[in-house]
């Protein structure tokens, strides 16, 4: 019986003395994603199911653009946006929890970690708050603005700011513990590993420094600015550059083990996961790599650019694009699988946890995917109106759409003459009327197709028009000879009636 006590006891002093931070590493669930790209690694990976689909469960509204990823832990979503907030939200409902207003836009992402969530801002403070009500809890001041993601780890919190600094505070008080001047600005997002600190700056250069006193260790020089945030996996350092270049390092010595050319600059940050490596590039494509020799195995080639950090699991790759599209990807061999289409830009990175999928727009809505069936496109619309008409005279047309699913469709309709309108939203199966003028004569084909709430889009539907001139007597040969005599004879004006 003595011995159970002392085990007892011996367990609830270990549990009582974990610093701030390690708890992640203790009592995290396997399916929780607490920071960027999920862990102090930055791998992006996460051993749990993921949707097949790219059904929606909810998405919620900001104030402002969400380039922020977020951060799923204990049932609960936390991301900012640039309208200044950090907001919580539930992560199975969306429902709004609170929120808490800094100084200046988010675009970093948080970090979350025994009841604390820790986030940078464009006031140049990082922010630490009660996870649980949003009550500010401290902040620190740096000399610019923050967008690098803080990293906590041990009791210390690690960020990068626009004044050229990488930051170590004491995460539980914010008090300040060390600070490393580089020759950049500082958007990479530290790594932590083996008592070591690895970040990038715009300076292009890739730096290790001591985690403990900030001492340097080593760098080593891109040919641009490195905005990219470090993976850290089995002792080595994969980062990309704006000079193009995908590098994997040695992690305790910096020397260059290989490295891949794109066409362009990469921002995106690289997941590791299956020996492979993923990320994304301004060129539009996301690579996979074969993580010991660097050497290509697929791509996959988006609308935009992909600035998207990728998420990785249950097979498959996950990431968002310029295009305003969130892509899944086949893990093993790069074929597409399902597609999400937002109103605009995605630099949001995915997060994964309770085997759904979390991202933010710049639409202004955070989404959540997962589960049911996939979201069923509409129906292709049925336009109505004439097929003949004159020129600047205006038509009525009436378009409808059926929605399988009964969501709400807007209508993105060509009228054959360079121009192009967009409705709202309307209920499925209501006719929408608009009205069109041209002003050429000639054959005309209207082109139309409906887009649900969730962005499935149907098939293009067409309508044919010929658009003949006016007859303007007044623009007539016959009309001016007439003028010109009716000026010069005047009874010739009552003569015609004129």
């Amino acid at each position: 019986m003595k011995k159970i006590i002392s085990l007892f006891f011996c367990l609830m002093l270990g549990i009582l003395i974990i610093p701030l931070g390690q708890s992640t590493n203790v009592f995290l669930k396997n399916d929780s994603w607490p920071m960027f790209h999920q862990n102090r690694y930055h791998t992006g990976y996460i051993s749990s199911d993921a949707p097949d689909t790219n059904q929606t469960i909810w998405k919620y509204k900001t104030g402002d653009f969400v380039s922020s990823s977020p951060a799923v832990i204990n049932e609960r979503l936390y991301v900012g946006s640039l309208d200044r907030k950090v907001y919580c939200l539930n992560c199975s409902t969306g429902e709004f929890i609170w929120s808490y207003e800094t100084e200046g836009s988010i675009l970093s992402s948080p970090a979350v970690t025994s009841d604390r969530v820790f986030i940078g801002s464009y006031d140049g403070k990082l922010y630490c708050m009660n996870a649980s009500s949003g009550d500010y809890i401290w902040s620190y001041k740096t000399g610019s603005s923050i967008r690098s993601s803080p990293t906590i780890f041990e009791g210390k919190a690690y960020v990068g700011s626009y004044d050229k600094c990488v930051y170590c505070l004491d995460a539980f008080t914010g008090n300040f513990l060390w600070k490393y001047t580089t020759s950049g600005f500082v958007c990479s997002s530290p790594a932590v590993a083996d008592d070591k600190v690895f970040v990038g700056s715009n300076d292009g250069k890739i730096y290790c420094l001591n985690a403990e006193t900030g001492d340097f260790i080593w760098n080593f020089t891109t040919g641009d600015y490195v905005y990219s945030s470090p993976c850290i996996s089995d002792g080595r350092i994969y980062i990309g550059s704006y000079d193009s270049y995908l590098y994997c390092l040695d992690a305790d010595s910096g020397d260059l083990i290989w490295s891949y050319k794109t066409s362009i600059g990469i921002l995106s940050s690289p997941a590791v996961a299956y020996n492979k490596i993923y990320f994304g590039s301004v060129n539009d494509k996301i690579y996979c790599l074969d993580k010991e020799t660097g050497k290509f195995l697929w791509e996959y080639e988006t609308n935009g650019g992909v600035l998207s950090s990728p998420a990785v699991a249950d097979g498959k790759v996950y990431v968002g694009s310029h295009d305003g599209s969130i892509y899944c990807i086949n893990a093993s061999i790069g074929n597409y699988l399902w597609s999400y289409s937002t109103s605009d830009y995605i630099r949001s990175s995915p997060a994964i946890a309770y085997d759904k999928l979390f991202i933010g727009a710049y639409d202004n809505y955070v989404y959540c995917f997962g589960g049911g069936p996939e979201n069923k496109p509409p129906n292709f619309p049925i336009i109505k109106g004439p097929t003949n008409g004159k020129i600047k005279k205006s038509y009525d047309f009436k378009f409808n759409s059926i929605d399988p699913d009964e969501n709400d469709v807007k209508y993105i309709i060509s009228w054959g003459d360079t121009k192009t309108d967009i409705t709202d939203f309307n209920l499925s199966g209501k006719d929408v009327n608009i009205s069109h003028s041209w002003s050429e004569e000639g054959s005309y084909i209207i082109k139309a197709k409906s887009k649900d709430i969730y962005g499935a889009e149907s098939n293009i539907a067409i309508h044919s028009i010929t658009i003949h001139k006016s007859k303007n007597i007044k623009n007539s040969y016959f009309i001016r000879l007439t003028e010109c005599l009716y000026k010069i004879f005047p009874f010739f004006k009552n003569l015609l009636n004129l």
